[in-house]
């Protein structure tokens, strides 16, 4: 069945909304050419502590000039979604057959298990950078495995593969995880911000890896 999809629209990747508390991974909008009605695709990830139960997103049909010739509302319920759970849905659309040539989409709403209700006042849609390797920081290989050695200190069995980055409201940590700035530690691994900040010194890498020869000489 899925062969007489046709894909119309790729939406771009890590899209948020300002203040919104999920996080757009992709998605698309597909048109089925045998029954001439639309499939809309989305996959999308809770980004805070408080489970998410329905999203309400509004779907537009654009056309060459990106001028609206339909909306269909789509509502996804009972979702349970955890902080990092993400999720795939597919809704069947019906909007003009007719020139849609691409989409845009919008979350208004957002319910949580508490009842208590995030909207959209119209703020800015941003898109998240790609998270960059720690190579990328830190490309001297004895420092990272120095690194390693200070996060096994803190009994830290995460993967840090990757670069401390600030933007918007979030930070990234080194095990990969978002968070947001009010968050003064990473919420999966439990690392201090300022510790990893800190750590990530070269100055302070290199004098922590010149100790740990110097015992590694001194040691029988």
């Amino acid at each position: 069945m899925r062969q007489n999809n046709r894909t119309i629209y790729r939406f771009a990747d890590n899209m948020h909304i300002k203040t919104c508390p999920i996080l757009l991974l992709n998605g698309k909008l597909s048109q089925n050419l045998k029954k001439s009605n639309f499939l809309f695709q989305l996959k999308f990830q809770n980004l805070c502590e408080k489970m998410i139960q329905t999203v309400c997103i509004d779907i537009s049909g654009l056309d060459m000039n990106r001028n609206p010739i339909g909306i269909a509302k789509c509502h996804y319920l009972n979702l349970n979604l955890k902080r990092d759970d993400a999720c795939i849905r597919e809704t069947p659309l019906f909007l003009p057959e007719l020139q849609i040539q691409t989409a845009a989409i919008r979350i208004h709403k957002v319910v949580f298990s508490d009842y208590s209700v995030w909207k959209d006042h119209k703020n800015p849609v941003e898109q998240f950078p790609i998270l960059k390797p720690l190579t990328s920081v830190l490309p001297e290989q004895h420092l990272r495995e120095q690194y390693y050695r200070a996060c096994s200190s803190l009994s830290d069995t995460s993967h840090n593969a990757y670069a401390l980055h600030e933007f918007f409201d979030f930070w990234t940590c080194t095990c990969g995880s978002i968070n947001w700035n009010n968050e003064k530690e990473c919420h999966t691994c439990g690392k201090p911000k300022k510790w990893i900040q800190m750590n990530l010194e070269k100055k302070n890498l290199q004098k922590c890896y010149d100790a740990y020869l110097y015992e590694k000489q001194e040691s029988p």
